[in-house]
């Protein structure tokens, strides 16, 4: 997958990203698909430095663009 300025943070399954996904893939856009795992964002939420407490507000899905 080429670099991308889009980035999607989301479980490893279908849910409230998976619309998103479809629609950026569908109208052939590129981005970088970051996947979570139960364990992985137990991590982010414990980490008042991670994107998940920085702009999720500790949720889920994120879409960054360009850093933010």
């Amino acid at each position: 997958m080429e670099k991308s300025d889009l980035k999607l943070t989301y479980f490893d399954g279908e849910g409230r990203a998976e619309l998103s996904r479809l629609i950026l893939k569908v109208g052939g856009i590129k981005f970088t698909d970051n996947r979570l795992t139960f364990p992985e964002f137990g991590k982010m939420k414990g980490d008042k430095e991670s994107i998940v407490w920085k702009y999720g507000f500790g949720s889920v899905p994120i879409l960054e663009h360009n850093g933010f």
